[in-house]
């Protein structure tokens, strides 16, 4: 993974949710807007954030609608000082 701060493009088979992210939001649907932007201009504006072991804390939306848009690695800022559990 990459220095603190930096953003980097992350493989997605790498990442994987935090297991407090259903226990907190509930099953989260796919946002149909968010979906229709990533497709149409094939971009993930807002990196995900990320801890070192690949555990998504913050975009699991946007995770979800790469990988429905068939994209094999999104942008990712990862977080060394975050207590993941």
């Amino acid at each position: 993974m990459a220095p603190e701060g930096q953003d980097v493009h992350v493989p997605v088979q790498q990442l994987r949710p935090h297991p407090l992210n259903r226990e907190i939001y509930g099953s989260e649907e796919i946002d149909p807007e968010l979906l229709d932007d990533i497709r149409e201009s094939g971009k993930i504006y807002t990196p995900l954030m990320i801890v070192p072991d690949g555990r998504v804390v913050c975009g699991h939306r946007r995770l979800e609608c790469a990988i429905l848009c068939g994209h094999l690695t999104v942008p990712c800022r990862v977080q060394h000082d975050l207590v993941t559990e």
